[in-house]
């Protein structure tokens, strides 16, 4: 999406990276809402990927059920 920030300037939003705990999930339960949510930015074309360092070792679990891409941050 192409968003107009001044007459002379414009970005564009291909891409939302988010992350799990105090975002999608609150002590590895999906927040109440999250997947419809995410529906709806994928229906308006963005790509949505979560990047966790996977604490709880069951983000590409939540990733499969919202069905997003899933990126797991190392050391």
């Amino acid at each position: 999406m192409k968003y107009k920030l001044s007459p002379t300037e414009t970005i564009e939003i291909n891409t939302i990276v988010l992350d799990l705990n105090g975002t999608l999930a609150i002590k590895g339960k999906i927040v109440e809402g999250t997947k419809e949510r995410l529906k709806k930015l994928k229906d308006l074309g963005f790509k949505i990927i979560l990047f966790t360092g996977d604490q709880r070792n069951n983000a590409q679990e939540i990733c499969s059920e919202l069905e997003i891409d899933f990126k797991k941050a190392t050391s």
